[in-house]
């Protein structure tokens, strides 16, 4: 079993994994020397080119602060996935539909969150790059074996003709790959809060995958698994150190589809070719905080008769900033919840599955006190988008309060016809 392991088998265990992810480090190193350099070069182009995010009365920053940070990301991303593929895949036959369906879905992700960002795509525009950028990575094979390898069709008696699996598949898949772009983007709303919840978040799935690399459990899956996460690990820490409390510059839309779109081509590779569903549903533990806001945001606004798409000023980080926190304190805050969800989603691979199943219900009992605690659940609509609560939050000293560029974006309209909303990144 996965779960049981003798401490020498451990020791074995951890020594190739150092082994395994000095081979691969020059993916990271590729991604991260790139977004560090790349990030204050395309910040200066933005600003001569005029794609900044200005004040103005629905904005809370002083000062005008460019966008761009996610075209450096990709930047990065896109040299350190080039060389993965030239050092770990030139020679696996069939390697090149995965990999190229993430490139491709990726680049039309990113290019559709930078439309939004320079002209306000309006929201079916959006929904339909998204739907574009996932076709294209299932056209790649990514996710098409997904039903059939993490749901317990079997446990359920069912007994699916091998078509009807392929297209639960590819349904599941896409519904995944929406979800998690919006997801993401709707916690891009502080300063460093997506970069850097991501970037835990990324760090577990790296661990996950370098786990199924030393079981050997697919040829092309486990170098594709290790290439995407050290690429994307090493394209978010070169820009965190630009885009934290007080940001120089912001990811955007681009930015933040870039970061949703490859976390969820992730967890679509930890569905298929593994040995067991327990790798999936791990890799869901650890998109859990984002995944809990964004359900959490659906519930409070269609309870209050309004569309899930509606801004509100409610996310977990504007709920914090109102019981007094810093942005710094709240994105810490938030950081040390990501590495919690992390921490139980890696537990879930090593310990046996019925208790997995008990903390994640633990988890759950936690997350609803919480959220009748603090009445997470409750549209206030006395609070808008730049409500005065949030005007009065407690600053960081010399920090503004929020990256404004595009957090309450995704799919969300504001009553301007604009997708931004000036609490929010």
């Amino acid at each position: 079993m996965v779960a049981e392991m003798e401490p020498s088998a451990s020791s074995q265990f951890f020594g190739a994994g150092g082994q395994l992810l000095l081979e691969y480090s020059p993916v990271f190193f590729v991604a991260l020397v790139v977004s560090l350099v790349a990030t204050p070069l395309f910040g200066r182009l933005a600003t001569r080119l005029g794609v900044v995010d200005r004040p103005s009365g629905r904005k809370l920053h002083a000062r005008q602060v460019p966008y761009l940070g996610g075209l450096a990301m990709l930047l990065g991303w896109l040299a350190a996935v080039v060389l993965g593929a030239v050092l770990f895949l030139a020679e696996i036959p069939g390697m090149r539909g995965p990999l190229v369906g993430i490139v491709v879905g990726t680049v039309i992700a990113t290019v559709i969150g930078l439309l939004d960002d320079v002209v306000d795509l309006p929201p079916l525009a959006k929904l339909m790059g998204q739907l574009v950028a996932a076709l294209a990575l299932l056209a790649g094979g990514v996710g098409a074996g997904l039903v059939r390898t993490s749901l317990p069709l079997h446990a359920l008696g069912l007994d699916l003709e091998p078509g009807t699996i392929r297209a639960a598949s590819l349904s599941v898949s896409l519904f995944l790959v929406i979800g998690v772009c919006n997801s993401a983007n709707l916690l891009d709303g502080l300063d460093g809060l997506c970069s850097g919840v991501i970037g835990i978040m990324v760090a577990a799935l790296l661990v996950v995958s370098l786990f199924l690399s030393l079981l050997g459990a697919d040829l092309v899956y486990d170098p594709t698994r290790m290439i995407i996460s050290l690429a994307l690990m090493g394209a978010v820490l070169g820009f965190i150190p630009y885009n934290f409390n007080p940001a120089s510059i912001f990811m955007g839309d681009a930015g933040s589809m870039l970061l949703g779109f490859n976390v969820a081509a992730l967890l679509l590779l930890m569905g298929d070719r593994v040995p067991t569903s327990r790798f999936f549903w791990s890799a869901l533990v650890v998109f859990g905080l984002p995944a809990f806001d964004t359900f959490l945001a659906v519930i409070r606004r269609v309870s209050a008769g309004r569309s899930p798409f509606a801004p509100d000023a409610n996310h977990l980080h504007h709920q914090l900033l109102r019981q007094g926190l810093t942005v710094r304190q709240a994105v810490s805050l938030l950081y040390l919840m990501a590495t919690l969800f992390a921490i139980v989603g890696l537990l879930m691979i090593h310990i046996r599955l019925r208790y997995g199943f008990l903390l994640l219900l633990g988890i759950g009992l936690g997350l609803g006190l919480l959220t009748v605690s603090f009445r997470l659940h409750r549209y206030e609509s006395r609070v808008g988008v730049g409500g005065p609560e949030l005007l009065e939050a407690p600053r960081d000293e010399g920090a503004p309060l929020s990256e404004p560029g595009g957090g309450e974006r995704g799919l969300e309209t504001s009553a301007d016809g604009r997708g931004d909303a000036p609490t929010s990144a």
